[in-house]
C-alpha cells in the first residue's frame, strides 16, 4: 500500500513538472458574431496544431491559429502580447 502512495504521488509531482503551457504571441483581434477571437503565427508550432500541414488535404496551409476568448481577456491584452492557454 505504501509503494503504491509513493508512485502514485510521484507521477503526480512528475506529470504537473512536465506540462508546457502553450504560448502564443496576438498577431491580430476580431470580434466576429459577438464573439472574441485572437489570431495568432503557428507556422513554427505545428506540435500544438497538427493539422496545419501543407500536404493533408492537397491546399495551402493556413499559417495563423486562432482561438475564442472571453471579453474581459480580450479587451485587457493587446495585439503584441504573449498569450498563453
Amino acid at each position: 500500500m505504501k509503494l503504491k502512495s509513493v508512485v502514485a504521488l510521484f507521477l503526480i509531482i512528475f506529470y504537473s513538472c512536465s506540462r508546457e503551457d502553450d504560448c502564443f504571441t496576438i498577431t491580430e483581434k476580431r470580434v466576429i458574431d459577438g464573439k472574441y477571437y485572437f489570431y495568432f503565427d503557428a507556422q513554427d508550432r505545428t506540435d500544438a496544431y497538427p493539422n496545419n500541414n501543407p500536404g493533408l488535404d492537397g491546399g495551402y496551409p493556413d499559417r495563423y491559429g486562432s482561438g475564442q476568448v472571453d471579453k474581459e481577456t480580450f479587451e485587457s491584452t493587446n495585439v503584441g502580447d504573449k498569450y498563453c492557454e
